[in-house]
């Protein structure tokens, strides 16, 4: 199924290389498209076994059906002389290859040779789960590896079709992605501590509301990942940069940004932040880059690696991680008190100057342990010009040196409601 997607995107570079001028909208077309067709042809190769290899094709071979799809509307769209060529007759050709691969799996299940390859462990569970997603029969095909009771967060990478990339860091990858017809994000690890990725799903999964990044599932056979909610308008923070506020309010400008979205916005992050304490939920890394703005234009809090539930902390003390600029003073000496619900209101306090200010907290300081060392002499920043007195006191209630003097989630959320009643 594959080779012929590929012969008919073959067939239509060669059209265009035989053009003296292209359109660039037909190219940007033909590019996008072949360029999904890759992550699919890889992640068919990436499987390393023949078991694995024929189980993924169920899902490979849907996928091909809409590249073929995409084809035709490419051919029609761009009225291509292309359309006329019996590279271009594909239907029957597909459901004859689409047969064989039924016919493979059917095969694969009654015998057991095909299992007799595998080369280690970790192979067999791969294959154990993909057979377990895909069947709830033959149970014994597995060898001594027994088939594991999938979690209900369970997605098969091959139901995932990866398209463009977004992002990189130390931890891993981001990318855009389709799971069915639904756009999503998708989160791959390069190296992931499973103890760290259990804890992470257990706190993710159990959240649900429109001011959180929903977590969809996610895969930990091979290389794992997170499924979620894409949020196409990136971060909170570079979302006001960009200035793509709707509904200018005259009289409450803010750098040429409309105030009131502003503070909407604040708002809903604050909602998501109150709706994790609720549940009993300790962030522990609020800052600008993981709070999200949806297709909805609603801020979402996301990235929960260092997410605890209050009633499983560890009392002992720990090294000092995640962003220092928005970590509270308790957090900052030789070693990390460990996250807590007053915590997360200092660092949500420094967002707020983040968000108002356009600039990150400390901006005048450049390395951390500057900023380190100046919270811990109990020093807090100055009051930036863009802040009304009620606004920069709201402020100051949430990053109080002293933890017990903050405001918690329930008195945020409701002043931040009052400033957006009040300006609308």
């Amino acid at each position: 199924m594959d080779r012929h997607v590929y012969e008919r995107l073959a067939s239509i570079h060669a059209y265009l290389q035989s053009l003296s001028q292209c359109r660039q909208d037909l190219l940007q077309v033909v590019i996008a498209l072949a360029s999904s067709c890759k992550w699919s042809l890889a992640d068919r190769v990436d499987s390393t076994n023949l078991a694995s290899r024929t189980i993924v094709s169920r899902g490979i071979g849907h996928r091909s059906l809409a590249f073929h799809h995409s084809i035709d509307h490419l051919l029609v769209r761009f009225d291509l002389p292309e359309a006329a060529s019996h590279i271009h007759s594909w239907k029957h050709r597909w459901d004859w290859d689409h047969l064989t691969e039924l016919n493979d799996f059917d095969t694969m299940l009654q015998d057991p040779e095909y299992f007799a390859g595998l080369r280690d462990e970790e192979e067999r569970i791969e294959v154990a789960t993909l057979l377990a997603f895909e069947i709830d029969r033959r149970r014994g095909l597995s060898g001594d590896a027994a088939i594991p009771v999938l979690p209900r967060w369970h997605v098969p990478w091959h139901e995932i079709d990866v398209r463009g990339y977004i992002s990189s860091g130390s931890f891993g990858s981001v990318h855009c992605g389709k799971w069915f017809e639904a756009d999503v994000a998708v989160k791959l690890l390069f190296q992931a501590d499973k103890a760290d990725f259990f804890h992470e799903i257990d706190v993710w999964f159990s959240l649900n509301h429109p001011n959180v990044v929903k977590l969809f599932g996610a895969c930990h056979v091979g290389t794992p990942f997170f499924l979620c909610e894409y949020a196409e308008n990136g971060t909170l923070p570079q979302f006001a940069r960009d200035q793509k506020w709707q509904d200018w309010i005259p009289g409450y400008s803010l750098f040429g940004r409309p105030r009131n979205p502003v503070w909407a916005a604040l708002y809903n992050a604050a909602k998501g932040l109150q709706h994790l304490h609720q549940r009993g939920v300790i962030h522990g890394d609020l800052m600008g880059n993981n709070i999200l703005v949806g297709a909805d234009r609603k801020a979402k809090l996301t990235d929960f690696g260092l997410s605890v539930f209050a009633q499983n902390l560890n009392p002992q003390a720990a090294e000092p991680v995640g962003a220092v600029r928005w970590k509270a003073p308790e957090r900052l000496g030789k070693v990390d008190s460990g996250p807590s619900f007053k915590s997360d209101i200092f660092s949500f306090g420094m967002f707020i100057v983040e968000l108002l200010s356009g600039q990150l907290p400390w901006i005048n300081i450049g390395l951390d342990a500057g900023v380190r060392q100046e919270v811990l002499r109990g020093k807090l920043p100055h009051r930036p010009p863009q802040f009304a007195d009620d606004e920069w006191n709201l402020a100051r209630r949430m990053y109080c040196f002293d933890p017990s003097e903050r405001i918690d989630s329930f008195s945020v959320v409701m002043t931040l409601r009052s400033y957006v009643g009040r300006l609308a």
